[in-house]
């Protein structure tokens, strides 16, 4: 088998001469690290995998994890810092008996949309970076825009990624999106950006940017394929769609659009993620988008969701399954002993969308409520927010529901549920916090610290 080569010999902390990098194959790294069982003194702590004795954890034939939490090998001679997969495979022969295992998951943090003033949490996001989160979402509803704030994050960063979620379809067209995604990324230094659109609601389609809802499951379609047009720039840009056209022909049209292909060199690898959650759309964003941030998602949901995708890559033609499709989940995280207390801070936002963000007789966010078997509270709550008695609807959201999506409590509990988001089958977890802690604890379960640490 192929070796793992260490990167750096050690040259601190450990008696023996600086030599030449070494080899282990991983049939000799589990002979090594098997040995060392019976005599070895390797503890779990919180801030990594074992407390200093004082310089070094003692095995009885080698010396594992300096106190920076570097992970090291020694033999009776030399000393070698590990590559990462060398690293990674000691660990996992290594674990204490008895001890939980990680649940490696990509984390992203939520910073949404603004309120009456735009006030970006840069610290929360630095330290998201630092950690080894894997995204930082924005957000838009009739306020904020979803990617300025973008450009600006990503002059105070250097790796995070910067991902939308999402941009409403109706607030630009095809070629301003993809515009603007592609001048975002670019500034940043490329590969960062992740284009996550929706078509949010008829209230603010009609309403807010002046469009007509028309028909979602076309107009998504139509979307979509002129933006990968417009990104790939294999030739001058033209569509005939259900919902829309380039060039124009419509109404008040002059017959005289030309077909045009971007002047910016667009990175082709940009992703388009699709923010869906009924089963036409679920379907579609497996057929046509890289990625999904599936509305209203909790673990158990793939059950129902699952058929959909599969249906929907069948449908691409491609060979394109789970293996290479992000699935993005979001939740809030709060740290807290009082959980009652924690869970009752998230329902006036539950109010908001499943009474008020939308028409009575049209709104995904109730139908979600609905289809997770809150049928009576998500009528109640839709009346009362309707009749303005905003406090007796934050009221009627049930402990349960918002505790399946959210992750509230004393450590251990938020542990203990962590597993569950981990095995759901999405690929990623956007947390929403304002709590540094929780943002430090939730990369201590999704080992992007670690990961983060062996990296750099």
């Amino acid at each position: 088998m192929a070796g793992v080569t260490g990167l750096e010999p050690a040259t601190s902390g450990v008696t023996g001469q600086r030599s030449n990098q070494l080899s282990y194959t991983p049939e000799s790294l589990v002979r090594s690290a098997r040995s060392l069982r019976s005599g070895r003194r390797i503890h779990r702590m919180r801030s990594g995998w074992c407390k200093p004795a004082p310089d070094y954890c003692q095995a009885r034939r080698g010396e594992v994890f300096d106190n920076s939490g570097t992970l090291r090998w020694r033999n009776r001679k030399q000393a070698h810092i590990l590559s990462p997969k060398a690293a990674a495979a000691l660990r996992t022969i290594l674990r204490p008996r008895g001890a939980k295992r990680e649940k490696n998951m990509k984390l992203g943090l939520s910073i949404g949309y603004s309120g009456p003033r735009l006030n970006l949490p840069m610290e929360r996001i630095r330290l998201a970076e630092e950690l080894g989160y894997d995204s930082v979402w924005t957000a838009e509803a009739y306020g904020s825009d979803a990617i300025t704030p973008l450009a600006y994050i990503a002059a105070h960063t250097k790796r995070i990624r910067l991902a939308t979620g999402i941009i409403q379809l109706a607030a630009r067209s095809p070629a301003a999106t993809m515009m603007s995604a592609a001048t975002v990324d670019d500034l940043a230094g490329g590969n960062r950006f992740i284009l996550g659109l929706g078509v949010s609601g008829p209230q603010i389609v009609e309403g807010w940017y002046g469009q007509p809802w028309g028909k979602p499951y076309w107009r998504i379609r139509d979307y979509v394929q002129i933006m990968r047009k417009i990104r790939d720039r294999k030739e001058p840009v033209s569509h005939e769609g259900r919902e829309i056209s380039l060039p124009y022909q419509g109404d008040g049209a002059l017959g005289v659009g030309k077909p045009l292909k971007s002047i910016l060199h667009i990175n082709p690898k940009i992703p388009i993620w699709l923010g869906t959650g009924t089963e036409t759309n679920v379907r579609l964003t497996a057929e046509i988008a890289d990625g999904w941030l599936p509305l209203n998602f909790v673990p158990g949901s793939m059950k129902m969701y699952g058929p959909w995708l599969e249906e929907g890559f069948k449908r691409a033609g491609n060979g394109k399954s789970l293996k290479d499709f992000e699935i993005q989940a979001s939740t809030s995280v709060i740290i807290t002993d009082d959980i009652a207390t924690g869970l009752k801070k998230l329902k006036p936002n539950v109010a908001l969308y499943v009474g008020g963000m939308g028409h009575p007789d049209k709104n995904f966010h109730k139908d979600m409520m609905i289809r997770r078997g809150f049928g009576d509270a998500a009528a109640r709550i839709q009346e009362l927010y309707l009749a303005k008695r905003k406090n007796e609807a934050a009221d009627a959201v049930p402990d349960e529901y918002v505790d399946e999506n959210a992750l509230v409590g004393p450590r251990e509990r938020i542990e203990k549920r962590f597993a569950d988001w981990a095995d759901s089958g999405a690929t990623g977890l956007t947390i929403a916090t304002g709590q540094l802690e929780a943002i430090e604890f939730m990369a201590d379960l999704a080992a992007t610290r670690r990961q983060a640490s062996e990296s750099a």
